[in-house]
């Protein structure tokens, strides 16, 4: 009998779910319809659920008690069943199944009032240093499931609880909960989407076998009433209050951002009298201002975003050459290490590659059909510096006169204004390929400008 190649791959993936969960869930023989489909879920629930690092039991508990907030009893009741070891918890077999008592106590479990919630959250937010995973049924478990219940329900109402978890567990262990909270949800919306997904056959005669187990598996109304008594709570908790550190960090951004607007405007005003002293025309003195005002404008767009964070060097040489209609790998190519900019060499850098750029476009590179600009740079030690060095590249000019512009705002810049402000030096050299410049500076320099 032949046996085609759909066939065996759908074999092996249903063996693949077999031997993780010890028997293989109604879910994943779900949206025949769709092939692969399942197959990409699998994925997901591979890293969100079974391979996520935190403690086994931990995760398959929380899966189930979360469940109790989905209009449809089939994950509550799948979860049940490898919690209780009819299946792997969490798909793994060294993990120690739970007694019948244990279960129904998860499944009991009076759901979070205001009070309970904001004890939760405060014993949370009382611990000095992460805490170790919580062992099941401690109080630190209890507390990290209340505060999960918020952040899995109401989600835009849930930054206390989120604060409280991190502070409690740590960035990654938050992050490792988030995206278990993330498959757990979209399990839930599998299976309210898919009413002909049933029970397989160890659950329904679980349910049989232990019927007060089944009593407790609330129904769609009752998980409707769960959720919003989980998001009524958690409107009506007290928000995050200000820290000292978040006061300060709110000072130092605004202190930042007020400075930065007037060394911005300083900036401005001297671009336009540059401008207007080397431009012949109205005309020519509107084209220039547009694009070097655009060029600050990329600049300051970026830094407001985070003011301490610094630019990318690599995104700010992308974003002008660019808005000259430039095609990254065909025209120009960027080779270079991570280096973040302060503002102000930001700013002078980005004007210094429009400047580039805008050269290019009229007399250089992509004036021919071959042209290609590289810019590649590096940093090095300079006596008790770092310093960046950025070299500007352009080829494909062999044949044809490489004009040098006269002394425009241009030159003006790279040979007086970014000497001025970042301590640069330039070098210019017109060779018969093409245009090169380089241009190196302390990065340290203007770090606190």
């Amino acid at each position: 009998m032949m046996v085609d190649g759909e066939t065996v791959g759908r074999a092996a993936f249903e063996r693949e779910i077999a031997d993780r969960f010890g028997l293989l869930p109604n879910l994943f023989r779900s949206a025949p319809a769709a092939p692969g489909l399942i197959e990409e879920i699998w994925t997901f629930g591979k890293s969100a659920y079974l391979d996520n690092p935190l403690p086994s039991l931990l995760k398959e508990r929380l899966f189930v008690y979360l469940s109790r907030f989905c209009g449809a009893p089939y994950c509550l009741a799948r979860h049940v069943g490898f919690l209780l070891g009819r299946g792997r918890p969490a798909g793994d077999a060294r993990a120690t199944p739970e007694t019948i008592q244990e279960a129904g106590e998860l499944l009991a479990r009076p759901l979070p009032n205001a009070g309970t919630l904001d004890r939760a959250l405060a014993r949370l937010e009382a611990l000095r240093q992460p805490a170790e995973s919580p062992a099941p049924r401690s109080q630190m478990e209890a507390d990290l499931f209340d505060a999960a219940s918020v952040l899995f329900v109401a989600p835009r109402q849930s930054e206390r609880a989120r604060l409280a978890i991190r502070n409690a567990w740590g960035d990654t262990k938050l992050e490792l909960v988030t995206v278990l909270l993330a498959f757990i949800r979209m399990a839930h919306y599998w299976t309210e989407t898919h009413p002909d997904l049933g029970y397989e056959p160890d659950v329904t005669a679980l349910m049989r076998e232990h019927p007060e187990l089944a009593a407790l598996m609330p129904d769609a109304n009752e998980a409707q009433r769960a959720q919003e008594t989980i998001r009524r709570i958690s409107s009506n908790s007290p928000k995050v209050a200000p820290t000292k550190v978040d006061e300060d960090q709110s000072a130092r951004l605004l202190s930042e951002l007020q400075h930065r607007m007037r060394n911005t405007l300083a900036v401005i005003r001297s671009v336009v009298r540059r401008t207007a002293e080397t431009s012949e025309t109205i005309e020519d003195f509107a084209n220039h201002l547009d694009g070097r005002i655009g060029a600050i404008s990329r600049v300051q767009l970026a830094v407001a975003r985070d003011p301490l964070a610094g630019f990318d060097l690599a995104a700010l040489l992308s974003d002008e050459l660019c808005a000259c209609a430039a095609r990254e790998g065909e025209q120009f190519e960027l080779s270079g290490p991570q280096v973040y900019l302060n503002p102000k060499a930001a700013e002078n850098i980005g004007l210094a590659i429009h400047e580039l750029a805008t050269n290019a476009v009229k007399h250089g590179a992509f004036t021919a059909q071959r042209g290609r600009i590289e810019v590649t740079w590096w940093t090095q030690q300079r006596a008790d510096s770092e310093w960046l060095c950025l070299h500007w590249k352009e080829s494909g000019m062999a044949g044809r006169p490489v004009k040098q512009a006269r002394e425009g705002f241009g030159s003006i810049l790279l040979q007086q204004m970014l000497q001025y402000d970042l301590g640069a030096e330039v070098t210019q050299a017109f060779e018969p390929s093409g245009y090169h410049c380089e241009i190196a500076f302390p990065l340290r320099r203007n770090k606190s400008t």
